[in-house]
């Protein structure tokens, strides 16, 4: 069993269960006077701890415990396509040529 320290108590106390009530971190950070990166961080040590935090993005968006495999599947799609942009981005750093990438771009005129 996980011990919790009581930022982590406090911040998984606010993260709604299942997909219908959602939470947005600026609404974390203002209820417990925390700034993001901090919130971030206590997020991402809860879900080492099991606790399986997902999210969906855009206007409607926003954090919550999957309760379902659906709610788990959809809360992953972001993390997802964001790991699919990093490592097409890892891939195409790797893969440019330090000596000559200039020359292969043409300068609009």
């Amino acid at each position: 069993m996980e011990e919790l320290t009581i930022i982590e108590q406090s911040v998984l106390e606010l993260i709604p269960r299942g997909f219908e009530r959602k939470i947005k971190v600026p609404d974390i950070c203002s209820i417990i006077d925390l700034d993001e990166r901090d919130v971030k961080a206590v997020i991402q040590m809860l879900r080492a701890k099991g606790v399986p935090i997902v999210s969906v993005r855009g206007y409607e968006g926003g954090m919550f415990i999957a309760t379902n495999e659906d709610e788990r599947t959809i809360g992953l799609q972001a993390f997802k396509n964001q790991f699919k942009s990093m490592e097409q981005t890892i891939t195409n750093i790797e893969q440019a040529d330090l000596n000559n990438w200039q020359e292969s771009l043409k300068i609009a005129e």
